[in-house]
Parts: structure tokens; C-alpha cells; sequence
């Protein structure tokens, strides 16, 4: 970290409680991913597909913002936007 840098105590409080709700919501897309009864609703139209793996590039997007906090931000919230 550079010393000339200063963060204040609020603005790292922010940070800390957005990386928790991001293990939280990482957490919660994984175990509805690996759910056992998954599979049982058949085939899965494409455009669903797509819009499922935007999901996965979403929590990409979640892991990135532990390390590089901006561009995890723009790369997430440009997946979701792409989503709608």
C-alpha cells in the first residue's frame, strides 16, 4: 500500500461489509449450482443458457473486487446490466 494514500476507517468498513455480502451471495449461487435436483427439468433453452452463464461471469466479477475493487465494480455491474 502506498503511505501517501490514506483511507479513512468508513470508507474500508464499506469495503469490508460489500466483500462479505459478496461471499454471501457467491455462497448462495454455488449451492444452487451444485443442487442434486438440477437436473431433473429437462432440456434448457438457449437463451437461458446465456443468461445463466452470465450469472457465473457475474461471480467472476465478485472475486475480482476482493483484489481490484473498481474494476471488479464496472465488470460486474456491466454483466448484470448486459443481463437485463
Amino acid at each position: 500500500m502506498n503511505p501517501a494514500i490514506t483511507v479513512s476507517r468508513s470508507a474500508k468498513t464499506i469495503c469490508w461489509i460489500a466483500r462479505i455480502w459478496s461471499i454471501v451471495v457467491i455462497f448462495f449461487c454455488l449451492l444452487i449450482f451444485f443442487e442434486p435436483l438440477s437436473g431433473i427439468f429437462g432440456a434448457i433453452a438457449p437463451v437461458d443458457v446465456f443468461l445463466l452463464s452470465l450469472i457465473g461471469v457475474t461471480l467472476l466479477g465478485l472475486l475480482i473486487a476482493w483484489r481490484w475493487e473498481q474494476v471488479g465494480g464496472i465488470f460486474t455491474l456491466a454483466i448484470m446490466t448486459i443481463g437485463r
